[in-house]
């Protein structure tokens, strides 16, 4: 509980002058409720037996005023509420999305994409309104309980004490029950991950789907997804109602005993119609704020899972990204005993040691599951939890800042993703020193300068499901985005995969040109990209099984399997 508040407070006093403001209007609303009863004692007791005009005028007009100001000061109280959720809102979402953006590659691993969105939007969504209401709805509701029970127990002490143990044993019976609320509160959460992670994954899947006929399994699981989350939803509802039922229980009871002990306290003449009327509005008042506390205190319960969950993304470790200037890496790549794994004892990469020399082609193949991803991924500075030695023209990785390495490498990955803004901006990919003419040039290089102006708004076209490009033309994309920033270093994974055997041709012979000014590394498997190859490795479980200077010196049985 204590690391739950320090987290709360940690994010709330960045929002201390709005809190502030919030807390004196909610403050003075407060006390325009507490007059309004003590207005209708004075008109009972005061001005009808009195017969006076003049006392009436008064008594109306205090009581108008009262009353207007209260929705006056509820809308002011309620806007400034609603831009501290908002704020709370857009900086926790923001801290959030920011982390997972600069998280390690090893983080996405072993996430799914439905449990991440559910935390930025569910959790994130949640936290804000338990935030932005939790302090000064708080001390609002506390300064109201406060001023109530004064009010009472100046009425009459008698009454007060009577209806206050009520409640007292009413909230303990309710402090037992709404423990359950955070253990609830975390089941919930959990199944919006998984409903979430199921919406994703079929969309994402859908060509599969279809293709295996797996629609009726599909809508089967998501169906028992969704009677799982009817159970639970039940549970919580069920346990809501009874409190709430409780709490009506509790509130006749309540007003019974003030109406029957206060009309025996006037017939006694110990108390004035006035002062039991006046008691009663005061009880009925007295639920609102006595009910936010304890929903505070159940928000508290249901809010510390969500907490937990936000701050296992914002307390994550992730990349650092130093300014650091260390030049091209124009030399060799030496690879030094490589060995590297997702899980314990399952290596995914296991003593390698190879050296890729400076401005050649040297591609990388094997079978499915060899190690072929995980090793170009190293290389680009993805991972970091490897043990062995990468060295760049003389200098050790793992001693480099990993900005210099992301500037000196450019990384085609198999399944290219273009970003919803325009194809220009889509290839400049943030650069803004690359100039439009960079930007065609490269295009055409690539023969892709033809399509793109051939759409309606040509290269200033945004990338949406409406823009017809196909998987080769969007391949070709990613490699322009590639070479556009002049790499010392290129890799490809699979570059030609979705292309024609014209523009596989046209991409080899940029490669070659390419080579003339960088160093380039490709996975593949298919036959014309390995034989413009200067060096071809081979990889098998993880090792090394074969290296050759050129295509030529392979082994029949590898020449075969390539092909």
């Amino acid at each position: 509980m204590g690391v739950f508040f320090k987290r709360v407070i940690a994010i709330l006093k960045y929002y201390i002058p709005l809190q502030a403001m919030g807390l004196i209007f909610s403050i003075l609303l407060a006390i325009s409720e507490i007059a309004s009863p003590m207005v209708s004692k004075y008109c009972i007791d005061e001005v009808i037996p009195g017969n006076s005009m003049e006392k009436l005028y008064l008594g109306i007009g205090v009581f108008v005023i009262v009353c207007t100001m209260q929705p006056i000061l509820g809308y002011l109280c309620g806007m400034i509420f609603l831009r501290l959720k908002e704020k709370i809102s857009l900086n926790l979402k923001n801290q959030v999305f920011s982390k997972i953006v600069h998280a390690p590659i090893n983080f996405y691993d072993k996430t799914y994409e439905g449990h991440i969105i559910s935390r930025i939007l569910n959790d994130g969504n949640a936290a804000a309104s338990f935030l932005s209401s939790f302090m000064t709805g708080f001390l609002q509701n506390l300064i109201l309980l406060i001023m109530i029970i004064a009010a009472m127990l100046y009425l009459s002490v008698k009454i007060t004490v009577i209806v206050l143990t009520f409640f007292i044993i009413y909230y303990i019976i309710y402090y037992l029950v709404s423990r359950r609320f955070r253990n609830l509160s975390m089941i919930l959460q959990k199944n919006y991950d998984m409903e979430c992670t199921a919406i994703t994954q079929t969309i994402n899947s859908i060509d599969t789907l279809k293709s295996y006929m797996l629609e009726e399994e599909k809508i089967s699981h998501y169906n028992e997804l969704l009677k799982k989350c009817y159970k639970d939803n039940i549970k919580i509802g069920t346990l809501s109602m009874l409190v709430n039922n409780l709490t009506s229980i509790v509130r006749i009871i309540s007003l019974s005993l003030i109406y029957g002990i206060g009309s025996i306290s006037v017939m006694k003449g110990e108390s004035s119609v006035g002062d039991i009327i006046a008691i009663g509005l005061y009880f009925q008042m007295f639920t609102g704020p006595f009910m936010g506390l304890l929903q505070n205190a159940t928000n508290i319960q249901k809010n510390i899972p969500i907490f937990d969950r936000l701050y296992e993304y914002l307390n994550m470790k992730t990349e650092k990204l130093d300014q650091e200037e260390g030049g091209r890496l124009e030399g060799d790549i030496i690879l030094d005993n490589i060995s590297f794994s997702y899980e314990k004892d399952s290596y995914a990469l296991k003593n390698i040691n190879m050296k890729i020399k400076s401005r050649t082609i040297t591609a990388i193949t094997g079978t499915s599951g060899s190690g072929k991803s995980s090793l170009i991924k190293i290389i680009a500075g993805f991972y970091n939890n490897f043990t062995g030695q990468i060295i760049f023209s003389g200098r050790n990785m793992k001693e480099m800042c990993l900005k210099d390495i992301r500037r000196n490498i450019g990384y085609v990955s198999q399944n290219v993703e273009l970003f919803n803004i325009s194809l220009k901006d889509n290839i400049r990919c943030g650069d803004k020193k690359v100039s439009d003419k960079d930007i065609i040039n490269i295009c055409r290089r690539l023969q892709i300068h033809d399509k793109i102006i051939s759409l309606p708004k040509g290269y200033e076209s945004i990338v949406n499901e409406r823009i017809n490009l196909s998987g080769g033309e969007i391949q070709r994309i990613g490699i322009a985005r590639a070479l556009i920033k002049k790499p010392s270093i290129l890799i490809l994974d699979e570059p030609t995969a979705s292309l024609d055997t014209d523009n596989e041709a046209a991409v080899a012979e940029i490669l070659q040109e390419i080579k003339k000014e960088c160093t380039v590394i490709v996975v593949s498997h298919r036959h014309s990209t390995i034989e413009m190859a200067d060096k071809v490795i081979t990889l098998h479980k993880g090792e090394v099984y074969e290296e050759k200077p050129f295509y030529e010196n392979l082994s029949k049985d590898h020449v075969e399997a390539i092909i």
